[in-house]
């Protein structure tokens, strides 16, 4: 049993069983104490343990990756180092691989293959973006979720190894049927060789095969560089050519001809997933595809005593000494089995086989071919259709193909071969690669690129996809606001999806400012009762705030002041704080004037004199006969409660009553005879008619 098993890590982390073993680490299943879960410990085997510098690369990387966070990606927990253990603690996934799935399902639709391959693309973007590549991309590093979610697990590690020059013999099991030739050669890589893994991916979802098979892992690695895999469509039937195209270009040996980001990838698998019958312009730029491409390139046989150079059978020339099996494929007929030696001889066999192999493949890498030496001719101004028709019987000692991309001369006719690499009259190697530039038709030299729906997608996303596709002049950005798009998203372009555009055109991307937050001036409300106020406030978009009411000159009930100042500018729904008059200040009643009011802060009906009129102008001469009214006041349930009554502008009654709740009835004294009563509870007005006796 595994000596970790039963353990507590770190005082936190239980560890429960074994759930897989890799060449690097061991996986357990581990239950956190802490947070009463269940989680996956990815931990460092013990022979990488002692390299000191190891374990700190390791380390360093885990805590990068630890920063990820996507829906597609494993989440990582936590990164330990300390008494002398390194382990990863991980999300727990229940689940299976894509690999597993593969075996139970043979292939997948088209369908379900853009539904993981979208996933898979999104998590990669996300890693890119942040300076991650995970370089081991494989359907044994992907699991799929009971609902269909696909996580990518293991990023990070596959860079750490600490001699990477080796690694495709190391995992020759594995991997190297997903490596990418910039990867296998051991050239500079970037996000890009996750791009063509993804691509094997797809390939393999597909078709439930893979692409390149071969008896060793160099020999497997020479297939990715120099052979053309049958299409996905020619294995099953009824495969979109548009996704034909989307794997081909993932796939394309030559890094800058392949899907510049994982986003690109994306977007492509979108089109094709919205519209079957949705093609591309990839397959005449790319070294793989339909066409007189197939046949441009040659693997080379790693059969003891064979010449490198030996041309690979084609498609329709299978040998007679392959079989045909149930499914109408071909397979090689099994080598019949050897005498049994020790096993110790058996060891030291592989391991000279592997060296000398191994050599071999270097020389070849470098030099394009064997030792013989050869002059290279002149193919400018030939025809292309002629050259390669001649491949197998004049050119025989070069590998001829033609550049991606055609372009135009004038001097020369289209299919014309204008320029070649390496030159005419150099020497090389027998089987060296020899690119021709053909001349191409003048009004297809810019073709242009076709806008996508850039809705609600990233500014800096769809600037970066502008300037990929050589528009990165071509644009400019206009702000809007958008109560749908988030601010900094762009909400759309012009011209719109489906416009073919180039470098000449201007692409106008309306980018989103959020809500929309409009602005009011401020009417002046002074002099207007508090209820005409209100209404002139809220007509505008703004809110009453505060009522304060004060003694001052103004007509009792008329506002005389207001927190915004009037025209100002604010924004729509701003509450505006206002100072209501209570009339001038009281002074001591003369002798037949009536002081009553009906309330504790009640207003005198008079002046300082008998003779003048009533201020609401509604009783008439002083000496008018007045009376009182009985009103009844149903207080609401709060800590205080603030009731004003007037009749027209005058304030008979203003109160605050605390605490509130329950019916009040309050006399108040008016002029006599029936009158229309305005009654404030809180900011909320009744009006009645009351008979004041």
């Amino acid at each position: 049993m595994d000596k970790y098993i039963g353990t507590v890590l770190g005082g936190r982390y239980e560890i429960l069983e074994v759930l897989g073993v890799g060449g690097m680490a061991i996986v357990y299943k581990a239950y956190c104490r802490v947070l009463n879960r269940y989680v996956a410990i990815k931990m460092l085997k013990e022979e990488f343990v002692q390299d000191n510098e190891f374990r700190r690369r390791f380390y360093n990387e885990s805590q990068a990756v630890a920063k990820l966070s996507h829906n597609n990606i494993v989440a990582i927990y936590d990164v330990v180092h300390s008494d002398g253990l390194d382990y990863i603690v991980m999300e727990l996934i229940d689940g299976i691989t894509l690999k597993e799935f593969l075996q139970k399902k043979g292939h997948l639709s088209w369908q379900e293959t853009v539904f993981f391959a979208e996933q898979i693309a999104r998590a990669l973007e996300h890693a890119h973006s942040r300076g991650i590549i995970h370089q081991d991309i494989k359907p044994h590093n992907i699991m799929l979720l009971r609902d269909g979610t696909a996580k990518v697990t293991d990023f990070g590690i596959a860079r750490l190894e600490s001699n990477q020059e080796t690694r495709v013999m190391q995992e020759a099991i594995g991997s190297v049927h997903y490596i990418a030739p910039e990867q296998a050669k051991g050239s500079p890589i970037d996000a890009r060789v996750d791009i063509y893994s993804l691509g094997v991916v797809m390939y393999e979802m597909l078709t439930g095969k893979l692409p390149f098979e071969g008896d060793s892992a160099v020999a497997i690695v020479m297939q990715h560089i120099n052979s053309v895999p049958l299409m996905p469509s020619e294995i099953v039937p009824g495969i979109p050519k548009g996704m034909d195209e989307i794997v081909m270009h993932a796939m394309s040996p030559n890094a800058s001809k392949r899907y510049p980001t994982a986003q690109a990838l994306y977007n492509d698998l979108e089109r094709i997933k919205q519209n079957p019958n949705a093609v591309f312009t990839y397959t005449q730029h790319d070294t793989r595809g339909s066409g007189p491409m197939l046949d441009e390139t040659r693997a080379i046989s790693y059969q003891h005593g064979a010449k490198a150079e030996q041309p690979a059978p084609r498609r329709d020339e299978r040998r007679a000494s392959d079989r045909q099996d149930a499914d109408g494929d071909y397979a090689p007929r099994r080598p019949r089995k050897k005498k049994q030696r020790s096993p110790v001889a058996l060891a030291a066999a592989v391991v000279a086989v592997i060296a000398v192999v191994a050599i071999v493949a270097g020389v070849l890498l470098l030099s394009g071919g064997g030792s013989e030496r050869v002059e290279v001719p002149s193919f400018i101004g030939q025809n292309i259709d002629d050259v390669l028709a001649a491949q197998e019987t004049d050119y025989a000692d070069f590998t001829l193909v033609e550049k991606a991309e055609r372009v135009y001369d004038p001097d020369y006719n289209e299919g014309d071969i204008i320029d070649q690499d390496p030159e005419s009259g150099r020497m090389v190697a027998v089987g060296t690669r020899i690119e021709l530039t053909v001349c191409g038709p003048e009004e297809e030299q810019d073709q242009g690129y076709t806008l996508i729906d850039f809705s609600d997608m990233e500014l800096d996303q769809v600037v970066r996809l502008l300037t990929q596709n050589g528009l990165e002049n071509a644009y400019s950005t206009v702000e809007e606001a958008s109560d749908t798009i988030d601010e900094g998203r762009v909400i759309r372009s012009e011209p719109g999806a489906g416009t073919t555009v180039t470098a000449d055109d201007t692409i106008t991307l309306y980018v989103s400012t959020g809500p929309e937050q409009t602005t009011v001036g401020v009417p002046d409300v002074r002099g207007m009762t508090l209820e005409r106020a209100r209404s002139m406030l809220e007509s505008y978009g703004l809110s009453v705030g505060q009522v304060r009411n004060e003694e001052n000159d103004q007509t009792a009930g008329q506002v005389f002041r207001q927190s915004v100042s009037p025209d100002t500018q604010v924004e729509a729904g701003t509450s505006v704080d206002l100072y209501v008059s209570t009339g001038p200040s009281q002074q001591e009643p003369t002798p037949g004037t009536s002081s009553e009011t009906g309330g504790e802060t009640g207003n005198e009906t008079g002046g300082e004199t008998g003779g003048e009129t009533d201020p609401s102008g509604d009783s008439g001469a002083s000496g008018s006969s007045t009376g009182t009214a009985l009103v009844p006041v149903n207080l609401p349930d709060s800590s205080s409660c603030h009731v004003r009554i007037y009749l027209g502008t005058q304030l008979l009654y203003e109160h605050t009553f605390s605490p509130a709740g329950g019916q009040q009835n309050i006399e108040v004294t008016g002029p006599a005879g029936d009158q229309m009563l305005d009654i404030y509870i809180g900011s909320e007005k009744t009006s009645n008619i009351y008979t004041f006796n």
